[in-house]
């Protein structure tokens, strides 16, 4: 039986934020026993994700240090073998290479229960898309913050962690929201933005039929590829990601809107066109949306004219989903206990 415990960990978590605890071994009673130890004296320790290597396990310290020779004891005693518990490593330098605007699009999937209706799982399949749409051998994927090989994204999804991918030209984040139940994600791309326009919206139509909504435009840097959320770059839009199957985040070149978009907004808007499981919306062309371009202004104020119901103030967003949390405790309050 070999047992190691790195003094780095004591360090570790002993720094200012988290840090990432990695239980290297085939055992997952090695990770549960870390993780209930830890959780006894930190202020947060997340459930074990998956690495090639074993296990990850998130903890915020708040300022206490852990007894590691109890983890160690408590390892031993619990029978478990061939453990290592180390710092993982971070992600240092992200391999997209962007010095301006990007192409991006943003997909959601079905709110999966209780929140709505949606059987709740690990988005595997929008992981799948991620490693597609990259397809780099240069890639990496990261865990959390936590940098593995790119395949390695899918089994720690399978646990819960937000993952991404990340290669020379492209990225995409994904992660399944809220303990699986609002999965969501981001793919992006440098270099010709125009193209890569093209090409998302061609990614988007593949997965219609599995989406609440998607949307593609053109985005003002690289920045947030690690991020499956919506970043308002303007600062005053909401992020609606507990309403995506009726809201939409904003104005974009290309929109997949359902049901509940074209109930909202009292019937199909001009100039879109049927697709499986729903819409599509395009306004103008995909150069108009590039940020810098004279006519970007005037293009999306008309996008947002045609979308005008499903765009809410930050207000209204609060009040629309504070009801649909209240829905969704009357349906399984059980699900919102702290587990």
């Amino acid at each position: 039986m070999t047992i190691v415990v790195r003094r780095d960990v004591l360090a570790g978590l002993g720094a200012r934020g988290t840090a990432l605890v990695e239980v290297r071994s085939a055992d997952p009673a090695a990770a549960a026993v870390v993780r209930e130890v830890l959780a006894g004296r930190a202020k947060y320790v997340s459930p074990p994700h998956a690495l090639p290597s074993g296990w990850l396990v998130v903890v915020d310290p708040d300022g206490v240090d852990p007894d590691l020779d109890r983890v160690e004891n408590r390892l031993r005693d619990a029978g478990v073998a061939d453990v290592e518990v180390t710092l993982a490593p971070r992600v240092d330098e992200l391999p997209l290479r962007s010095a301006g605007p990007v192409a991006r699009a943003w997909l959601r999937a079905p709110l999966a229960q209780p929140l709505g209706d949606a059987v709740r799982e690990a988005p595997l399949w929008l992981g799948e898309v991620a490693l597609d749409w990259v397809n780099s051998p240069e890639a990496v994927g990261v865990v959390v913050s936590a940098q593995v090989p790119a395949p390695a994204v899918l089994p720690a999804l399978e646990t819960g962690a937000p993952v991404a991918v990340v290669g020379p030209e492209r990225a995409a984040a994904v992660t399944g929201g809220f303990r699986d139940v609002l999965p969501a994600a981001t793919l992006t791309a440098a270099g010709d933005v125009v193209a890569e326009m093209v090409a998302l919206r061609s990614a988007v139509l593949a997965s219609s039929a599995r989406l609440a909504w998607a949307g593609v435009s053109a985005d003002v840097d690289g920045r947030d590829v690690l991020s499956a959320t919506w970043e308002d770059r303007e600062g005053t839009r909401p992020d609606v990601e507990r309403l995506p199957d009726f809201l939409v985040p904003d104005a974009l070149w290309c929109q997949l809107l359902t049901a509940g978009h074209v109930d909202r907004l009292g019937g199909v808007p001009d100039g879109a066109r049927e697709v499986p499981g729903g819409w599509e919306l395009t306004v103008g062309s995909p150069e108009q949306w590039v940020p810098g371009h004279p006519e970007s202004s005037a293009v999306r104020a008309h996008a947002r004219s045609l979308l005008a119901a499903c765009l809410v103030s930050r207000d209204e967003e609060q009040s629309l989903s504070r009801e649909r949390l209240q829905q969704a405790r009357a349906r399984d309050a059980s699900f919102f206990r702290r587990s």
